[in-house]
């Protein structure tokens, strides 16, 4: 997340091109692709740095979690060179448990049964196919482990016994799954995906949809080893307080049955998958196959991991209140991935029994503005949400640490919102703005809002630069109130410019705070030459004002000319 962060705002300085608006349904632009503001020149260098720190500080974020869950009773400690000597080595138990649950897992994806989907239309106009049999395999595999306990192949604790090994093993499958797919890329690319290297091209990967034959990687490594690996630790470490303390406690079973159910129920819905942002969007790279081979099974157990060492129990009421929580959670959040994609498949099915309300683009496509979806744009992220705080709640307040997850599932959905935002902005234009009018909520209805106006910035001219390849006619005027004189912003969106020329629109604080001041000026600016646009012309134009007779109109002779301050009155 830092690292996508921080190419997310180096990306922000790149000015947008024509060939942005060219790019197929989906797909990011030109500008969002690239990490550097010209073709030719070298990655930006801040962007290289924040995702090679990250391929650090991720993984040792993961070792720092199990280290004060194992050795300090799930309690955060200082950092010390010490824990570098607790760094727990792989062992021949756990690479055979990583390699034999991965090629289980891919014989199941291949010979389970199950049913055929089409997915998403991709940029070159075709789809894929895709095997569903995750509800099929999900059993087989309860039954797999079943059998196998009871025959005595492995112990029920084995899971949590080797956790600390099998991090570090999973942590090298997925380096070695990562670096193949990098010095494979040529092989596994389709033919409008680049091959250029780089640690960007490692980090985020080269193909939307790696595969070999049929066989899906990225599909496989979303949805198989990494969920159902996470709800097997979590029943290894309730089996684990078990056998140390000769409790099962209330807090742990409804870890386990929360998370137990959460999986079984994308197993059961497995085709939504197919247009959640991964599939559709994302490239397969280390930051997908690292996500779901480590950070799913290895942080998402923090919960059942501290509750071990914790046999606290809770009152019927708390247990009752937050059985409520992750229900309500899970119908906002199932319930808004079900309404969206039934509304896909046919748009004249009714939404909550009344006739679906939607917006139709200029593209064809339809934006649906009623049901959950009329309550905030990415409803469904709420509901997660919620699910994610009940599943904290049973540990209560004892450590910050099993509150982990709610605070990175926060800040990845904020950030995703914004990421889909910021899309959808540069693919519907205006008809994005009025769906935003119409649902003007991000996730949370009533408390996270989206400014109505969108802006659209792209970098300051420099001298010789034609004005009009930036998208801004020289003869258009820009209107801004404001109490000085500053660089006009290109690109202005008109809805900014008709509020800021209407001062009716403006809200009641605002007028309040421009009619309280003692002069008042419209600063009225048409785009200069490019040497107007120096920061010294314009100061030199607001130190050197000529008042014209007594009309109060205060008028800026130095150049540049086409900066005016008008209508300015001074009270007396």
């Amino acid at each position: 997340m830092i690292a996508w962060q921080m190419t997310r705002a180096a990306n922000r300085n790149v000015p947008r091109r024509a060939s942005d608006r060219m790019t197929g349904p989906g797909e990011p632009s030109v500008s969002e692709r690239a990490s550097t503001g010209r073709p030719g020149n070298p990655p930006h260098r801040a962007t290289t740095f924040a995702l090679a720190l990250a391929l650090i500080v991720l993984p040792a974020f993961t070792y720092y979690l199990w280290a004060c869950l194992e050795f300090n009773a799930g309690l955060p400690m200082w950092p010390t060179r010490s824990l570098l000597d607790r760094l727990p080595p792989p062992t021949w138990q756990a690479v055979l448990i990583i390699a034999g649950w991965l090629a289980f897992q891919g014989l199941l994806q291949l010979v389970a049964p199950g049913r055929q989907a089409r997915g998403a239309c991709l940029p070159d106009g075709t789809s894929l196919t895709y095997r569903l049999n995750a509800w099929s395999a999900w059993w087989i595999t309860w039954a797999a482990v079943t059998v196998g306990i009871a025959l005595g192949w492995f112990r029920s604790t084995d899971l949590a016994d080797q956790f600390g090994a099998l991090l570090t093993t999973a942590n090298l499958f997925a380096f070695f799954i990562s670096l193949a797919l990098y010095f494979g890329r040529r092989a596994i690319a389709a033919s409008h995906e680049s091959t250029e290297g780089g640690l960007r091209a490692f980090w985020f990967g080269v193909a939307l949809n790696p595969r070999i034959g049929t066989f899906d990687l990225k599909f496989f490594c979303e949805g198989r080893p990494g969920l159902f690996a996470w709800v097997l630790m979590d029943f290894s470490l309730a089996a684990k307080q078990y056998d140390l303390h000769g409790v099962l406690t209330l807090p742990m079973i409804l870890v386990c049955a929360f998370q137990f159910w959460y999986v079984a129920d994308y197993c059961f819905h497995e085709e939504l998958i197919l247009s959640t942002w991964d599939i559709r969007h994302e490239k397969f790279g280390w930051m997908l196959c690292w996500g779901d081979l480590v950070w799913v099974p290895f942080t998402y157990t923090v919960q059942a991991y501290y509750l071990v060492g914790h046999t606290h129990d809770l009152p019927w009421w708390g247990a009752a209140a937050i059985v409520l929580l992750n229900v309500v959670g899970y119908l906002v959040f199932r319930g808004a991935n079900l309404q969206k994609h039934r509304f896909r498949d046919d748009s004249t099915q009714p939404v909550w029994r009344r006739p679906a309300d939607y917006i139709t683009t200029t593209r064809g496509s339809l934006l649906l503005a009623s049901g959950w979806w009329g309550l905030a744009r990415h409803i469904n992220y709420f509901g997660d949400l919620l699910m994610g705080l009940a599943w904290c709640l049973p540990c209560l307040f004892g450590s910050p640490l099993p509150y982990s997850h709610l605070v990175f599932l926060t800040i990845l959905l904020i950030q995703r919102e914004r990421r889909d935002n910021a899309r959808c902005a540069a693919r519907y234009g205006e008809d994005w703005d009025s769906y935003c009018r119409k649902v003007p909520y991000r996730i949370v209805p009533g408390l996270y809002r989206l400014l109505l106006c969108r802006s659209r910035l792209t970098r300051r001219p420099n001298v010789g630069d034609d004005v009009s390849a930036h998208g801004v006619g020289s003869s258009a005027p820009e209107c801004a109130i404001s109490p000085v004189a500053t660089e006009p912003v290109p690109g202005r969106s008109a809805s900014c410019k008709s509020r800021e020329q209407s001062g009716s629109r403006l809200s009641g604080g605002a007028r309040r705070r421009r009619t309280g001041h003692e002069t008042r000026s419209r600063i009225c600016r048409t785009w200069p030459s490019a040497a107007a646009t120096r920061p010294s012309a314009m100061l030199q134009a607001l130190r050197n004002p000529v008042v014209s007779g007594g009309s109060g109109a205060r008028m800026c002779a130095a150049k540049p000319r086409n900066m005016i301050l008008m209508n300015s009155r001074t009270k007396t």
